[in-house]
């Protein structure tokens, strides 16, 4: 044997030793509830890793595993006080559903972060963070404390931020958006290089430096200085230092270059910007749009724009002194315009305003691009332009507000652009980890319909401390809820997290709804009380204790004040009411609930009573231009069971408000839903939902009718030799939540044996599916999205049978096994330290899942286990 083969042998010995040890070890902490590995086995990992490590990747090389949908990391004070950093460990997907700013996520069933700021990486499908289920009834003992007589009101347990367990901290997500890359600073305006070539991306290979590629982009007969100087380029656009060493396969940027001195990038939408060393720049949008802007002497500028529309084609001038002339058509005699609300005028004040203010480059090409995008949908939505100036001129008080005001200058800017962001994408409000759906709700309805008016509110609160509504009504909404959240406090908003735009617009909204209407309560006692108007007042303290998330609704006409729900409260009547003082309209028409689960005063809403009618009304409501619609469903139900993370909390069903923002006749009659659970909650695109299944989501989940309604669709569907996978195992899921009395109820035994049928059909239909060429990926998507939601309402052990049987049935491949296992290890020493604090959790369970997790180890080959051992640490 020569010596090589000695070594080889000696290094797979001792790897093989390490990874026993680590097994070991593994198995030993997660016995022990430890939260960190001992000194010893943090190096055997390391060598591991050193020794090159697996990594778990799907075929397209993405991180891939399997248990669920959601990407989770636990809510910080670090938040709190560094509002710039954010999570920044993205996890992929095989299948990424709309995401927003191209971030791309891969989920799992329950992946509490190890560490501060780590955000696990997590499994099958895209849909990302998942809200608790909701509409519990608030049990409360001792003292006057209320027993809330409400279980229908939004009483904030549709929170969309998931709990392992009743008690545990609620999961904030905050994610980055994904990098562009390409040169956003305005200020710089690259080398003076005379040459023609496209700006373009280079994938670095073994052996390239900063030098030859750029030689090699700038092509034949580039002199030595302008390869320098592109070499410059590289280096400050990719962020590199000069002795860097590139790594293969690492993306750079490259900017590009005119034969007259231009320096050219592509941004994230794929406009194109050219910059001259005397300042001029030229900007072409892919939609047609775009413009010429050259600097004058004085300071102002000149600008000519381009576009399909005839209002896009116009020259504005600014003067020395800060005025805008406009000429409508070119060689017109440029003029200062006499509309107030001239939407040309206010875009070149805002884009100025925001330059002088707005420091940061990316955050003010993002800025710019919202603009864009604003003005493209108030166009489609045909939104007058009038609404468009309105909603410029309240974004400009924000930012160029002097003196004392309710909010610091810093975080008035940062505002202004939250509020940009989401006037040009309503869909981007989300209710973070608050119990806030309700007044989300309306908030997006109105940055879809009068994005002015919700601009205002947020500028006034932000600027005075307070907000006159159109009825002439002041709300001042308490300074301590006012000041950033945890989620607040970070800029850009974390992925599917709450604005600190929408903290002040939600709070607020709630406030002036019981400054204007009474309430009625009754104190576990037994007493009813009323409160007048004013006399209730809702709060968001941030000095709390996950899982509190500090919301309060507090009866100061009491002597101590109490607190009496901690949360909005707000009944469907009451949030049209809250619609109606913000937006002047009159009716009750924009709320929709079934009749038998509505809430409040039913003649404040419209009550349906059938598919029909709920198809009618949205029908109406499209061909009449009043969408966005709300809906009441009830989160128990599919989608949103899943949505909100599959009853991982083990809470009953209840109330939620989703947004219709389209419809489609069809047929089937389609909706296309905005969800304020976050961006993978929505319903929007591909994912649109139809009528038929929005109906019957809006019922109880436990109704004998809604059963038999969708065990006649299942049947049907078996019929038609269509089988749908999802509806499949929700029959199942709803039998078992039934009554143990009642005569469709599936006890434990006969539900486990009955999913676990459906799983091996369903894996073998796949298998036969993709062998021919026939799988539906739709089916195949919400079926195994269904399989993680029933698997995180069992226990443990429970859910790594389901996990085997998946793979054993064919459903998941042996990445997304390997991917789960990974999960599962590191849920299982989250939860039991957590149970170990708590001095709670099922022994016989714990030693179930120990042993089938040691054996599901020592079942993988090698090389696999070695993987999964080392990622389930980090």
């Amino acid at each position: 044997m020569s010596s090589h083969d000695q070594h080889a042998d000696q290094w797979s010995e001792t790897r093989n030793d390490n990874t026993k040890k680590i097994t070991e070890a593994v198995i030993s902490e997660v016995s022990a509830g430890k939260q960190d590995l001992v000194t010893g086995i943090q190096r055997a990992i390391a060598d591991l890793k050193a020794g090159g490590r697996s990594s778990i990747t799907d075929e397209f090389g993405k991180p891939q595993l399997f248990d669920s949908d959601r990407t989770t990391a636990r809510a910080t004070e670090t938040q709190a006080t560094n509002h710039n950093q954010q999570d920044t460990a993205p996890a992929e997907s095989m299948q990424a559903p709309n995401q927003r700013h191209g971030a791309v996520l891969a989920e799992t069933l329950q992946a509490p972060s190890q560490r501060h700021g780590e955000v696990p990486a997590e499994t099958l499908q895209t849909t990302g963070n998942h809200p608790e289920r909701g509409g519990v009834e608030s049990q409360h003992s001792g003292g006057d404390g209320p027993a809330s007589p409400h279980r229908n009101r939004h009483n904030g347990n549709d929170s969309p931020h998931e709990r392992e367990r009743p008690g545990d901290p609620p999961r904030v997500i905050s994610m980055p958006e994904e990098p562009v890359r390409v040169s956003t600073d305005t200020a710089y305006r690259g080398e003076y290089i005379t040459r023609d070539v496209n700006p373009s991306e280079h994938t670095v290979h073994s052996g390239d430096t900063v030098q030859s590629v750029a030689r090699a982009h700038l092509g034949t007969g580039a002199t030595d200085e302008q390869v320098q100087s592109h070499a410059r380029e590289i280096e400050r656009v990719n962020h590199l230092r000069t002795s860097d060493q590139l790594r293969e396969g690492q993306v750079l940027t490259m900017p590009g270059h005119t034969l007259d001195g231009g320096y050219v990038t592509k941004d994230a939408t794929g406009a194109l910007h050219t910059r001259w060393q005397e300042g001029s720049e030229r900007v072409e949008g892919i939609n047609g749009t775009g413009y010429v802007r050259h600097p004058a002497a004085d300071g102002g500028y000149t600008q000519h724009n381009w576009g399909r529309l005839p209002e896009n084609n116009y020259d504005i001038t600014r003067t020395a002194d800060g005025h805008y002339l406009v000429a409508d058509r070119p060689g017109d005699v440029p003029r200062e315009s006499t509309n107030p609300n001239d939407p040309r005028v206010e875009h070149a004040r805002l884009s100025d305003l925001a330059e002088s203010r707005i420091s940061n480059p990316d955050d003010l090409a993002r800025f710019r691009r919202n603009m864009a995008q604003f003005e493209q949908r108030a166009h489609d939505q045909h939104l007058p332009p009038e609404e468009v100036s309105r909603t410029y001129q309240q974004i400009e008080r924000l930012l160029e507000h002097s003196g004392r005001s309710q909010v610091p200058e810093n975080r008035r800017i940062e505002l202004a652009q939250q509020v940009m962001e989401q006037a040009a994408d309503p869909t981007s409000i989300d209710q973070g980890y608050h119990s806030t759906c309700n007044v989300a709700a309306v908030e997006s309805r109105l940055y879809t319909r009068n994005p002015s008016e919700a601009a205002r509110l947020v500028t006034e609160v932000a600027t005075t401390g307070q907000f006159t509504a159109r009825d002439g009504t002041v709300v001042t909404p308490p300074a301590n809820s006012v000041r950033p959240d945890s989620e607040g406090s970070a800029h850009p908003p974390g992925y599917n997290s709450r604005s600190y735009a929408s903290q002040i617009f939600q709070v607020t909204a709630v406030n002036m709804h019981y400054q204007t209407n009474p309430y009625v309560y009754t104190d576990s006692r037994g007493h009813e009380h009323t409160v007048p108007p004013g006399g209730m007042r809702y709060e968001q303290s941030h000095h709390v204790a996950p899982p509190d998330t500090g919301e309060r609704l507090i009866d100061t006409t009491r002597h101590p004040p109490r607190t009496i729900e901690r949360s909005p409260e707000l009944s469907e009547d009451q949030i049209a009411l809250v619609n109606n003082r913000l937006t002047g309209e009159s009716g009750h028409d924009m709320v929709i609930g079934h009749r038998d689960t509505l809430s409040g005063d039913v003649n404040g809403s419209t009550a349906i009573t059938s598919e029909q009618e709920l198809n009618d009304r949205l029908e109406r409501a499209s061909r009449e231009g009043k969408l966005p619609v709300i809906v009441r469903v009830e989160s128990g139900n599919q989608p949103w069971f899943h949505d909100s993370g599959g009853g991982s909390a083990g809470g009953s069903d209840g109330a939620h408000v989703v947004c219709v923002t389209g419809y489609e006749a069809g047929p089937p009659a389609r909706v296309q839903i905005d969800n304020q659970w976050g961006e993978q909650a929505d319903h929007l695109g591909k994912r649109s939902m139809s009528v038929h299944d929005l109906y019957q989501s809006m019922r109880v989940p436990d109704n004998t009718d809604q059963l038999a309604q969708l065990q006649r669709d299942v049947d049907y569907d078996r019929a038609h030799n269509s089988i749908d996978t999802r509806k499949e195992f929700e029959v199942l899921r709803l039998r078992h939540s039934l009554p143990a009395d009642d005569p469709n109820h599936l006890n434990d035994a006969d539900y486990n044996r009955l999913v676990n049928e459906q799983i091996d059909q369903a894996g073998h239909r796949w298998t036969q599916q993709r062998a021919d060429g026939k799988l539906n990926q739709s089916e195949f998507d919400n079926g195994r999205r269904e399989i993680g939601d029933i698997a995180r309402s069992q226990s443990f052990d429970r859910r790594l049978e389901i996990i085997e049987r998946c793979h054993t049935a064919g459903a998941i491949n042996d990445v997304e096994y390997d991917g789960s296992l990974t999960n599962a290890i590191r849920d299982s020493r989250s939860k039991w330290a957590e149970e170990d604090r708590r001095g709670t959790g099922d022994s016989g369970e714990r030693r179930r899942a120990r042993a089938a997790i040691e054996r599901m180890l020592n079942a993988l080959p090698a090389d696999r286990r070695r993987a999964v051992i080392a990622n389930s640490r980090e």
